[in-house]
């Protein structure tokens, strides 16, 4: 059996401000240590396309994806409340991120 793993460089381009816990700084942690580990480089690398609004829009209202993409857009530093911190291409990194597990899951589905 094969394990997937995505992980796009633009996640990185997330800056929800400073001191936000889900910083740049967390995921290059993360993924550092994941290249450390003997079985890394059995892992099958699954590339990941922007999710679809329409698939999204069926946990979130049209509206607030509208609204997202209009503050993210913006440079804004926030959405809805200061703990939800975005910048100017956090609606695209997000629309990529939300596309990623739907990316693994079609690789399992295809047996890949």
């Amino acid at each position: 059996m094969v394990t997937g793993f995505t992980f796009d460089p633009d996640f990185l381009d997330h800056n929800p401000g400073a001191g936000h816990p889900e910083c740049r700084e967390r995921l290059e942690s993360t993924i550092s240590h994941l290249r450390t580990q003997p079985w890394f480089g059995e892992l099958a690398p699954i590339g990941a396309d922007p999710a679809d609004p329409a698939l999204i829009e069926a946990v979130h209202s049209a509206d607030y994806m509208r609204r997202a993409r209009r503050v993210c857009e913006s440079g804004a530093p926030f959405l809805d409340s200061m703990d939800v911190g975005v910048s100017r291409n956090s609606y695209d990194i997000a629309l990529k991120a939300a596309g990623a597990p739907l990316a693994l899951a079609e690789a399992v589905i295809a047996q890949r």
